[in-house]
């Protein structure tokens, strides 16, 4: 039983013309992180990605341009209790040059009753 059928869906559009695209989008993302009403949050989203380059998982770039860069969004999310740190790639046009399998196959209960017999 396979969960994954191939079924790829193409890139809308290549990195090349993604990065021509982030030259104005980036002001828009730039503008909106900036733009932030609750301070709180912003502090654990800010503290939460420090960690996270801590440990190496992101890096800081210091290079001082946006030049054949794109932006995410990255935003808090107050949920049970916790601050989730969430990246949204869409927003700059990183996901839609990425090719992806569109469709998971979910197995009905008796074909996974099966597979356990």
């Amino acid at each position: 039983m396979n969960a994954s059928p191939a079924c790829l869906k193409r890139p809308a559009h290549s990195l090349e013309s993604a990065c021509k695209l982030a030259i104005g989008v980036n002001k828009s993302v730039t503008k909106q992180v900036t733009e932030q009403s609750d301070t709180k949050l912003a502090d654990e989203v800010w503290r939460q990605s420090v960690e996270e380059a801590d440990k190496g998982w992101t890096w800081l770039d210091e290079s001082g341009t946006l030049d054949g860069k794109i932006l995410a969004k990255r935003f808090g999310l107050r949920q049970a209790g916790k601050i989730h740190v969430i990246d949204d790639c869409s927003i700059g046009g990183f996901n839609v040059t990425c090719v992806v399998n569109e469709r998971m196959k979910v197995p009905s209960v008796y074909e996974t009753a099966a597979c356990i017999c």
